[in-house]
């Protein structure tokens, strides 16, 4: 009998020591079409083409999620979920595949995404905090990007522009904020803007960073959005196209074509008080239908010039509305106001081309147009209302021909 107790109380014991053993489920972080994984990068390594993964719960990682999937085309959906990531690297880099984020919620302190060469990537929506650096194609539609926070290093060897592109760029809208460097700098390749807003945050006021740097042999193409920063809104030396959109600086130039070739048609340009809204320096440069609010200056070299064929300008302080520093400079329409200087004036040396064009001055001792190098007029009109010549010339060379003068020419 007691043997029988004995063995009935060693079956109990086991029974509930066996039952009060706590037992650890695995966590799953993201599922691919309903299979649920461990790891971010279980589940990517996984997948097939045509297949989602989507994330199940927020995740933090100090590690970088590979993206290998040769031409597969698949998509992440976050699903409302975060992915932080404290490493030193990047968040996700995708090697090869076509792959869309959807509703991303990727923060990070260095790199939220490196995608390489032969890789396709789009962001959609949602929020992405780090830089991106683009050698492949991406696209992004929408969503909220910014790098404030982020670890920074002035030292030329990070790179800590918002978005890096070195092959194929296309923004469709979204808000861009940068932090210390440009929003967006296009070291090679090309970029498309079809919209959004594009900030950039520099703290240093000598450190001039543009919102947008075009470098050399590259292009970029702006089909409107809003731009502002401290530096210039476009900084060019590559090929740039502007169609439309408000571009503001409150620190420097605002659209800075240094020697590259730049049409602007379209849209609306302010400047500050201490520098012209537009300076064309060794490139090429043509203005069409643009709203122009700080002046136009123009320091071409041999066989290159400014051309503006319509819209309207007017002077913003003690600055020149239109200076022609050096080089050529062609006016064939468009509607110049000027209050405090001269609405246009042309140096020493330098040759102007006046076609067609209303050029008002309102202001007391100042010029509609002076002229100190070579300047032809074969139409326009030229008026002042507070001084009693609308033309001065030092060198004498101004021919009038078709062109109209409400005030005397002054030949000194």
């Amino acid at each position: 009998m007691k043997k029988r107790i004995v063995s009935l109380l060693t079956v109990i014991i086991v029974l509930v020591l066996a039952f009060s053993v706590p037992t650890f489920a695995a966590k799953y972080v993201a599922s691919v079409d309903g299979k649920s994984f461990t790891s971010v990068q279980k589940a990517v390594n996984s997948m097939k083409s045509g297949q989602t993964l989507t994330l199940l719960s927020d995740v933090s990682s100090n590690s970088t999620v590979k993206i290998n999937l040769g031409s597969k085309e698949v998509s992440f959906n976050f699903a409302g979920n975060r992915y932080q990531y404290s490493g030193n690297g990047t968040a996700f880099t995708i090697s090869s595949g076509d792959i869309t984020f959807r509703g991303m919620k990727v923060l990070s302190k260095n790199y939220a995404f490196t995608i390489k060469k032969g890789s396709t990537v789009t962001l959609s929506n949602g929020r992405c905090t780090g830089y991106i650096e683009n050698k492949g194609s991406l696209t992004i539609n929408g969503g909220s990007y910014g790098a404030v926070g982020c670890v920074y290093s002035y030292d030329n060897k990070d790179k800590d522009e918002l978005i890096q592109n070195y092959n194929k760029l296309t923004i469709n809208k979204g808000d861009f904020t940068g932090y210390k460097d440009n929003v967006v700098c296009i070291f090679k390749g090309s970029t498309v803007i079809n919209g959004g807003k594009f900030v950039a945050n520099v703290e240093h006021e000598d450190m001039r960073w543009p919102v947008i740097s075009v470098w050399k042999n590259t292009s970029l193409i702006v089909n409107n959005g809003s731009f502002s920063g401290k530096g210039s809104c476009i900084d060019s030396g590559g090929k740039t196209t502007i169609k439309g959109g408000k571009f503001k600086s409150t620190n420097y130039i605002t659209i800075y074509n240094y020697q590259g070739n730049m049409r602007i048609e379209g849209g609306t340009v302010t400047g500050t008080k201490d520098y012209y809204a537009i300076v064309n320096e060794k490139g090429n440069m043509t203005i069409v239908d643009v709203t122009v609010k700080g002046g136009v200056g123009n320091e071409t070299t041999k066989n290159r010039k400014l051309k503006i064929y319509s819209g309207s300008f007017s002077d913003y302080s003690g600055y020149y509305n239109i200076r022609n520093f050096q080089g050529t400079m062609e006016i064939a329409g468009g509607k110049f106001v000027s209050k405090k200087a001269n609405t246009v004036y042309n140096d020493k040396g330098a040759k102007l081309v006046i076609s067609d064009g209303v050029f008002l001055q309102k202001g007391d001792n100042h010029y509609a147009l002076y002229n100190l190098g070579k300047a032809t007029l074969t139409g326009g009109s030229f008026t002042t209302r507070g001084y009693k010549y609308a033309i001065g010339s030092a060198s004498g060379s101004v021919l009038k021909k078709n062109s109209s003068v409400d005030g005397e020419v002054d030949y000194q």
